[in-house]
């Protein structure tokens, strides 16, 4: 059994470093923050699996991982990669939904850090406080799946609704799989109350949770599906490069042109990528929206405008910078 375990361990390993690669991938060719906020969390979760890799090898040469020095160590250290897998979860979900205000972004980060503390600083060592401490997460992971869902009821911008239903099979997926992850640190932590329970499954990682490396690797599925889509899109129909005189003008002209025309903050991003001289997939592909909604942007830039089509439009744009 333990065999079998380790070498579901490292598949669960390589799984999660090899998603945040191919995630880092597709955000180094379209600069898209979703995807570097995926390829940071599951990069932090592929952290948190080693660390308990770690704790499962110490146990077989006899250390007692449970000591007094050793634990708390062991809690802050997953207390930062909780913060990263779960964090960068939460700022992906925060810049899919376009909210403004820096202040609510950060805020939900720092009260994770302040409860995780807290629980272990007035719950004392035992299998209750290990229950406690973990389920901080999975009251987490339920805030922005209630957050996402709440602004998904009463957003009225419907590119915002567009996009957090295009999560719609990870929402329920992550519902799920959450409710399951405090169902098996339940029984672990209080029904069999471990690290007494004499089970191999059990007994090779103190902490290890099989129901939140399924929810892992489901955010890694998603995740790299859409990164394939990005890479494949780029490889298909490369970005034009602009010329470095175009780079530069474009920047310091462009806010008092869409000031002019009243032009939206995502028009005024499609404006500069058609200056840039892309074409609509490639615009889709770096703005990460549809095709159709690319045309949508383009027909009412041209509107307010008042230009007959894309040659007129930025030949209007550079007589007025």
């Amino acid at each position: 059994m333990n065999l079998l375990l380790f070498y579901a361990t490292i598949t669960v390993i390589t799984l999660s470093v090899t998603s945040s690669a191919v995630c880092f991938s597709a955000w180094i060719v379209s600069q898209r923050k979703t995807m570097l906020f995926a390829a940071l969390s599951l990069f932090f979760y592929f952290l948190d699996v080693v660390i308990i890799f770690q704790d499962s090898l110490l146990v077989t040469t006899g250390f007692n991982i449970d000591n007094s020095i050793y634990l708390p160590i062991r809690s802050l250290v997953s207390i930062l990669t909780s913060l990263g897998f779960i964090g960068f979860l939460w700022l992906l979900m925060y810049n899919i939904i376009n909210q403004k205000g820096s202040y609510f972004k950060i805020a939900p980060l720092y009260f994770f850090v302040a409860l995780s503390l807290l629980v272990l600083a007035i719950i004392p060592a035992s299998p209750e406080q290990r229950f406690a401490f973990y389920t901080v997460r999975a009251i987490f992971i339920y805030f922005i799946l209630l957050y996402s869902f709440f602004l998904w009821k009463i957003s009225k911008q419907k590119e915002t609704v567009t996009r957090i239903y295009h999560f719609r099979y990870l929402f329920w997926a992550v519902l799920i799989l959450n409710a399951l992850v405090v169902f098996e640190d339940y029984l672990t932590f209080i029904v069999f109350a471990y690290p007494s329970i004499g089970s191999e499954v059990l007994a090779f990682g103190s902490e290890r949770n099989y129901a939140e490396e399924l929810l892992a690797l489901s955010c890694a599925t998603f995740f790299c599906i859409d990164a394939v889509r990005i890479l494949l899109s780029r490889y298909k129909k490369p970005p034009v490069i602009a010329s470095s005189v175009i780079a530069t003008k474009v920047p310091e002209s462009i806010t008092q042109y869409s000031l002019k025309h009243k032009l939206s903050e995502r028009e005024e991003d499609v404006l500069r990528l058609i200056l840039y001289g892309k074409d609509n997939s490639n615009i889709a592909s770096s703005l990460c929206i549809s095709y159709n909604t690319v045309k949508v942007h383009v027909r009412h830039i041209l509107k307010k405008t008042k230009c007959s089509n894309r040659k007129h439009l930025i030949s209007d744009f550079w007589k007025d910078a």
